[in-house]
């Protein structure tokens, strides 16, 4: 059970988060990432906002053909370019899940 927790509306830009350094414990981002250029920049900008330790959910289409639910197939970012993604941007990928043959969750640490 969780408790304590609090949430904060707050808009900005994936460019440049608007939080502090270090001050965000979880970051979901749900089918979301396939619609971020460049997709560098946001990684680096979430890892700038999570703690120490702190973790990154991220659940997206895979990139496979013959997919009829989700975004066209050229917006969509593979699992594998997802993970480079992540460790070019510092944070360290701790596991990959494959739901169904065009979904995966990716999560990482900082």
């Amino acid at each position: 059970m969780i408790f304590n927790i609090v949430n904060h509306l707050v808009k900005g830009s994936t460019d440049n988060i608007p939080l502090s350094d270090d001050s965000i414990d979880i970051v979901l981002a749900s089918l979301i990432l396939h619609e971020v250029q460049p997709l560098s920049r946001t990684m680096r900008q979430i890892n700038r906002v999570l703690k120490e330790n702190g973790q990154l959910l991220c659940l997206e289409y895979e990139k496979s053909e013959g997919a009829m639910d989700g975004p066209p197939l050229h917006i969509r970012v593979p699992s594998s370019v997802m993970e480079q993604e992540l460790e070019k941007a510092g944070l360290n990928v701790t596991q990959k899940v494959f739901f169904r043959d065009n979904l995966y969750v990716i999560t990482a640490k900082k």
